[in-house]
C-alpha cells in the first residue's frame, strides 16, 4: 500500500534509459500547477536527505519486492524487572544488515547502522515520512478544494432558488450520452467524513520522541 500511495504522491517514469518521460504527481491532478510538481519533489528530496529511516525503508520495500521477506527472527515475551517493580512486553524484530546487502540493498544505505538493525525504528520513520508527504499535499490542495466545494454549493443554491424548493440530492449528468450517464453528486453531505479525518490526523506524530525498549531486549 505504501508503494501505492507513494507512486500516486510523485513518481517519475522512466524509459528504458533511464531517462525522465513523464511525470505523475497526486497535487497536480487537482491543482493543475507545475509549480506544486516542483514543491513536492523538493519536499520528498529534502525528506529522503534528512530522514536515513524513510530511505532505508524504501530499500527495505523494493527487498520485499524483488527478494524476500526482510524479517528472519523476532523476540517476544513478557519479562519483570523486580528491582524496581516495572514490566515489560517484549516484542524485538531485528534486521540482518549483511543478509540485507546480499539481497540486493544498497550498502551505503545502510552506513548509518550496526549488524543488527531494528525494524521498529525504521518503520517508525518510514511512516513518520509519509505523514509529512500527505499532509504537504494536503495543504497545496486545500485552497482548490475550498473553492471547489464552495462552488458545488452555490450551484445546488442556484437550483433550489430556481425550482423553488429543497433537494435532498441533485446529480450532474452527461446529457451528451443516450442514458445520460451521472458524473458526480452536488450534495457535500458526505464529505463531513473528509473533515472529520482531516481534523483527527491534523498533526504528525513523530514516533522518534518514544522510547522502544519495551520493544527491545531488556
Amino acid at each position: 500500500m505504501s508503494k501505492l500511495y507513494l507512486d500516486d504522491h510523485y513518481r517519475e517514469h522512466k524509459n528504458k534509459d533511464g531517462d525522465i518521460v513523464k511525470t505523475t504527481c497526486f497535487v497536480n491532478k487537482i491543482t493543475d500547477s507545475d509549480n506544486d510538481i516542483e514543491k513536492i519533489k523538493t519536499h520528498r528530496e529534502e525528506i529522503f536527505n534528512e530522514n536515513p529511516e524513510y530511505v532505508v525503508g524504501c530499500q527495505l520495500r523494493n527487498y520485499v519486492q524483488h527478494a524476500s521477506l526482510p524479517v528472519r527472527t523476532f523476540t517476544s515475551g513478557f519479562r519483570t524487572r523486580p528491582e524496581d517493580n516495572q514490566n515489560f512486553a517484549v516484542f524485538h524484530v531485528p534486521l540482518d544488515k549483511q543478509a540485507l546487502i546480499d539481497g540486493g540493498v544498497k550498502k551505503n544505505k545502510l552506513s548509518n547502522y550496526g549488524d543488527k538493525i531494528d525494524l521498529h525504528e525504521i518503520m517508525d520513520g518510514y511512516i513518520y515520512a509519509i505523514s509529512e508527504m500527505h499532509l504537504k499535499s494536503r495543504s497545496l490542495v486545500k485552497n482548490q478544494m475550498d473553492e471547489s466545494i464552495e462552488v458545488i454549493n452555490a450551484k445546488r443554491r442556484q437550483v433550489e432558488l430556481e425550482y423553488d424548493c429543497l433537494l435532498d440530492d441533485i446529480d450532474v449528468v452527461d446529457t451528451a450520452t443516450e442514458k445520460g450517464n451521472r458524473l458526480f453528486s452536488l450534495n457535500l453531505e458526505w464529505f463531513s467524513v473528509v473533515k472529520h479525518l482531516q481534523s483527527k490526523n491534523s498533526h504528525l506524530l513523530n514516533f522518534k520522541r518514544f522510547t522502544h525498549i519495551p520493544y527491545q531486549q531488556v
